[in-house]
């Protein structure tokens, strides 16, 4: 019900944002053609679906509808204290092209239902477009700290995984990291 309802919204913001298009180029022409050398004379019609093509991605993202995802996938969820935890980085493109700025993992401790980071594993910064349906993969080795307490019952660990997109959107993934003795 949430999605039909969003996308309802983006419908009728998309018609009034057509409409606006129509009406500024009607009644506010350019003032002089020289001023658009080198650039073909476009319809109001080429320039609402060039521009609500942009708008449309960007609600899309915003509600994180068909953005990128991310995914950790690792070799081993058991590691002990000390030792190495290895994997790779899965990003999968969305419905649209984005321009990634950064993609950022931490290692987070939960226990009594709160979250609490240790310390950033890795931080890779990227000026990457992923277009549709694109997967790309990105190799993931980090060094436990020797001082964390085993995993129990009160004590969970995860390494929480996020990918910054160009408008500061993000999309999260985190995988439970079992430590033990």
């Amino acid at each position: 019900m949430r999605q039909l309802l969003i996308l309802l919204t983006m419908t009728v913001t998309l018609s009034l944002y057509a409409v606006t298009i129509i009406t500024l180029d009607t009644h506010n022409p350019p003032r002089s053609l020289s001023l658009q050398q080198g650039h073909t004379n476009t319809t109001p019609l080429q320039k609402i679906t060039r521009r609500s093509g942009v708008l449309i991605a960007r609600m899309f993202s915003y509600f994180k509808i068909g953005s990128p995802k991310v995914d950790l996938v690792l070799h081993s969820h058991k590691i002990e204290a000390g030792g190495h935890v290895s994997g790779s980085f899965h990003l999968y493109g969305g419905w649209f092209a984005q321009k990634i700025k950064r993609l950022e993992c931490d290692l987070v401790k939960v226990s009594a239902g709160k979250s609490q980071p240790i310390q950033p594993v890795t931080t890779v910064l990227m000026s990457q477009v992923i277009e549709p349906r694109d997967q790309k993969e990105f190799p993931f080795r980090y060094l436990v700290p020797e001082a964390l307490t085993p995993t129990d019952d009160g004590c969970t660990y995860r390494l929480q995984t996020k990918i910054v997109f160009e408008d500061d959107i993000q999309t999260f993934d985190h995988d439970e990291l079992i430590v033990i003795t």
